[in-house]
């Protein structure tokens, strides 16, 4: 399967802690908190959360770094608007 949010793309993100299985969360990367990550919800376990990528050949995931903590969810994706519009300029 694809990725569902192409990249370069804008999204509302709902800041809660409410989220359910199959929601698509944002969350810091477990490996490098500079960067945040948007991943499924795949599965709640006592320990944490199990997050896979949709585009699950090229997804960096709880496969590679493990459970998430519930308490570093930033929020959920709420709308996917359409990717950016790069404005190019044409020469005459």
């Amino acid at each position: 399967m694809g990725p569902t949010l192409p990249e370069g793309s804008v999204h509302d993100v709902n800041l809660t802690d409410q989220f359910g299985l199959g929601d698509i969360i944002v969350f810091p990367d477990p490996k490098d908190s500079s960067r945040l990550l948007v991943k499924r919800l795949l599965r709640s376990e006592d320990k944490g959360l199990f997050v896979i990528g949709d585009n699950v050949r090229n997804s960096r995931d709880s496969r590679h770094f493990g459970l998430i903590d519930p308490a570093s969810v930033i929020g959920k994706i709420e709308i996917c608007r359409f990717p950016k519009f790069v404005n190019s300029t044409s020469t005459k």
